[in-house]
């Protein structure tokens, strides 16, 4: 149910979510509109908008509270957390420092063979770009100097591993572990517990979705995450039970609330194009998982 919450928000426009986030009056408006439709407690509702925020802002320390993982596996968060935040001045550096100085250089160079200037910035090949990027770094020739990153080895294995893995989920998700270091060249041992915690960490910070065994970039992360409820509904569909009465008995959730709950996810499943109503029968309304699924 967080990534429901977490979907719902975050399709909202920036200025809803910044106005969720800082006004009181917009964030009970919000959590009893999906109180509503979802037929949860706003008190379970709004826990989990914490947590969706705390994520949103990049809040490590709330969100950590908030979540009360505690022991090492905090630890490791924490450790990643300052390994990410390294790297995010080295992906500053490439991109707002390096990256126009080597434009900047290579159209001056085609300009002073002869091409013009509109057909130099035109036709940059991004070989040429990395090549007179490794140059300006070696020679230490760039306009603001490399922030330095000064930690262990592993630390800063783990630092380039997080940004390959975060661009290749962005580009293709969604890839189970092995495809990513295959993609990555990077599928030994010496790899692997290293993505291991960059892995749980981008889930951690809801940048990526675990869904099975593969992951997705939270950008291209599946509209309504499984939780045990969803898979178990979809599972008595599966199996034959058609009607909300008879999904909730299969399900061992045969109440008021139960049924009304498997209600609220027939129409999120619908509404995803998952399923879709069985309109033959007059008597009460079923449910199908189309032939083409």
């Amino acid at each position: 149910m967080l990534e429901v919450i977490r979907q719902k928000f975050h399709a909202l426009p920036r200025g809803a979510q910044r106005q969720i986030n800082e006004s009181e009056s917009f964030r009970v408006m919000f959590i009893e509109e999906c109180s509503k439709e979802l037929d949860l407690s706003p008190e379970e509702l709004n826990g989990y908008l914490d947590i969706v925020i705390a994520a949103s802002n990049q809040d490590l320390d709330s969100l950590l509270n908030l979540v009360s993982i505690g022991g090492l596996q905090e630890e490791d968060i924490r450790e990643m957390a300052k390994v990410d935040n390294s790297r995010q001045f080295i992906d500053w550096h490439n991109e707002m420092v390096l990256l126009p100085q080597a434009k900047a250089l290579v159209v001056r160079a085609k300009m002073e063979n002869g091409v013009t200037y509109a057909q130099a910035k035109e036709n940059i090949q991004e070989e040429e770009l990395r090549s007179v990027m490794q140059m300006l770094l070696q020679k230490e020739r760039s306009f603001f100097p490399r922030p330095t990153n000064e930690g262990e080895a592993e630390d800063r294995k783990q630092s380039l591993l997080l940004t390959e893995i975060e661009n290749l989920l962005e580009q293709k998700s969604p890839l189970n572990k092995t495809q990513i270091l295959t993609i990555l060249g990077k599928d030994n041992q010496h790899y692997r517990d290293s993505a291991n915690n960059v892995l749980y960490y981008l889930c951690f910070t809801q940048r990526a979705r675990k869904v099975n065994d593969k992951y997705y970039h939270i950008t291209k992360a599946p509209t309504i995450y499984e939780t045990d409820i969803h898979r178990r509904v979809y599972e008595a569909l599966c199996d034959g039970k058609s009607s909300v009465s008879a999904i909730a008995k299969h399900i061992s959730y045969d109440n008021t609330r139960g049924r009304k709950r498997v209600k609220t996810i027939l129409n999120l499943l619908e509404s995803e194009g998952l399923i879709r109503p069985n309109n033959t029968n007059n008597r009460y309304q079923e449910w199908l998982i189309p032939n083409n699924l």
